[in-house]
């Protein structure tokens, strides 16, 4: 998935997690931050469709 979004977030997860898991090896760090990343995109992908479900609901004059 070649992503900017998905890029940014992983360059955002790498800076602050990092220090909080020195013990992992490079693999298992970059098996992480792909998850979390994953994770992220998916949970802010789901947060939009529900928002514009509510508004198509309430548009059509629903509460």
């Amino acid at each position: 998935m070649a992503d900017g979004r998905l890029d940014a977030l992983r360059r955002d997860l790498e800076t602050r997690i990092r220090p909080l898991v020195p013990e992992l090896s490079e693999e298992e760090f970059g098996a992480l931050i792909e998850r979390m990343a994953q994770l992220q995109y998916k949970y802010e992908a789901r947060r939009a469709d529900d928002f514009f479900d509510r508004l198509k609901v309430r548009d059509q004059g629903g509460k």
